[in-house]
């Protein structure tokens, strides 16, 4: 069993970022040029004060 795995952009906005609860996934990579440069985990965001 494969899943697609959900990127962001290195400066995307937070309103990209609640992809997270849109597609129920725990964490999405941050890419820039085919490289994994980050990752963003629902924690994160809840440190940040975003739901």
């Amino acid at each position: 069993m494969t899943c697609e795995v959900r990127s962001l952009p290195p400066g995307a906005s937070l309103g990209h970022a609640h992809q997270l609860r849109e597609y129920s996934v725990s964490c999405l990579t941050v890419v820039e040029e085919g490289r994994l440069v980050g990752v963003l985990s629902r924690s994160d965001l809840l440190r940040m004060g975003q739901p």
